[in-house]
């Protein structure tokens, strides 16, 4: 069976959005994953303690965002993310 480029263009755009959309990109992935092996270090541990950290401000952010009041709490939404990357920048972590 021949195929065209054009259809050969099409499965492999099908596949990338298909790999794309099943794809873990939470901090889970590397807290179930095994490393009995890997000699660099303690994802999995360093992976638990990030995900205890995060769980821990945004339970601080569900509980302040409130006390901003309903005029102001729109915009401290909007300005939650930005924020954390502007942290994890001044700290060398470069995230997208």
């Amino acid at each position: 069976m021949k195929v065209t480029n054009k259809e050969l263009r099409r499965i492999i755009r099908e596949e990338r959005n298909r790999l794309l959309t099943e794809r873990d990109d939470t901090l889970d992935r590397y807290a179930d994953a095994e490393y009995a092996d890997y000699e660099y270090g303690d994802p999995q541990a360093a992976a638990f303690d990030m995900i205890d950290a995060i769980g821990e401000m945004a339970d601080v952010v569900a509980r302040m965002l409130p006390e901003a009041g309903g005029a102001l709490e729109p915009g401290m939404r909007a300005s939650i993310l930005p924020t954390i990357v502007k942290a994890l920048a001044d700290r060398g972590i470069r995230v997208k």
